[in-house]
């Protein structure tokens, strides 16, 4: 493998669901839970971890200050999982909005195919992501890193994120 002298051979980083202010994530559901209709494919019980793009632009940093020479991986979240439901129940909460309507699993599949034709929600292509459990440890991020998340639950990132006056009258 290609190594540069002086420079570290393989650093990887694998986040956790990414969003933040202005992100993509929180404006698309936003917009959705604001209008009355969010549509998730199940009960929305899957579990994920999150991390706020504070926290996961931190942990690049660190990883970049401080990366081994030999190939390393470390797993970034913001250290207490949640499920899909707790991250739209409370975006619904802090917008005022109605909550999201949660699909059984065949009906999100034919809704995926019908809407992928049309507005994006839930495409094929994006169902297995938003029903697939993906909790990380951050263990080796804090201990080898030094990774401390400022926003340690998505009650904590949410309320940031979405204090702002774009947060409340964003796009529809």
């Amino acid at each position: 493998m290609f190594q540069a002298a002086g420079l570290p051979e393989l650093t990887i980083c694998r986040m956790g669901v990414v969003y933040g202010p202005h992100s993509r994530i929180l404006s698309e559901l936003g917009g959705r839970l604001r209008r009355g209709f969010c549509p998730w494919p199940g009960d929305g019980n899957v579990k994920v971890s999150f991390v706020h793009v504070e926290d996961a632009a931190e942990a690049l940093l660190l990883a970049a200050e401080r990366a081994a020479q030999e190939p390393r991986a470390y797993n970034v979240g913001d250290g207490e999982p949640a499920t899909w439901r707790q991250f739209l129940d409370s975006m619904a909460e802090m917008l005022r909005a109605r909550r999201a309507v949660y699909l059984p699993l065949p009906v999100a599949r034919c809704y995926a195919v019908c809407a992928s034709w049309v507005d994006r929600a839930i495409t094929p292509h994006v169902l297995p992501l938003m029903t697939t459990p993906k909790v990380l440890s951050s263990e080796r991020a804090r201990v080898e890193l030094g990774f401390i998340p400022r926003y340690h639950s998505i009650h904590a990132g949410l309320k940031e994120a979405l204090s702002g006056p774009e947060a409340l009258n964003g796009p529809l």
